[in-house]
């Protein structure tokens, strides 16, 4: 009987732990995928963005596809609306936003939102996801935030 049990739990075990397994993912092999991804803006019109000056939340965008929403905060006041995802064009409808003025961030946010309105289309490489503008010049780089 004693030895029935231990068969029966070793096995179940086995089957448990062998479902538990990682899985390393090599950095070539694994792309990132646009949509359900926080993508937190690091640079802007060809400058690097740094929240140090008096900024305490960083610039970012999520495209959440129950809804087709995008969700966001542009430096200074959050900002949501309507978004589109066909054959890898990303085009955004009107953006509502809060109206907080910030001193050190008004110029930031509106560039950001600019580039949302204006950019013809994007690349990921990894974990960066790249806005160009139609003469192909990089116009915003973000990159991708996951959370545990």
């Amino acid at each position: 009987m004693f030895l029935k049990l231990f068969a029966v739990v070793f096995v179940s075990l086995f089957y448990f732990l062998s479902g538990c397994q990682s899985v390393d993912v090599e950095p070539d092999s694994y792309q990132t995928s646009v949509d359900n991804t926080y993508w937190k803006l690091i640079e802007l019109n060809g400058e690097t963005v740094d929240f140090k000056d008096g900024q305490t939340r960083e610039a970012y965008f999520q495209l959440v596809t129950d809804g087709l929403t995008v969700r966001g905060f542009g430096g200074c006041n959050n900002f949501s609306g309507r978004y589109q995802l066909n054959n890898d064009k990303l085009t955004f409808g009107p953006l509502m936003s809060t109206r907080m003025f910030c001193q050190n961030t008004m110029d930031l946010e509106r560039q950001f939102l600019s580039v949302l309105k204006n950019f013809q289309y994007y690349s990921i490489d990894q974990d960066v996801l790249i806005f160009f503008s139609s003469n192909e010049t990089p116009i915003a780089r973000f990159k991708a935030v996951y959370f545990n």
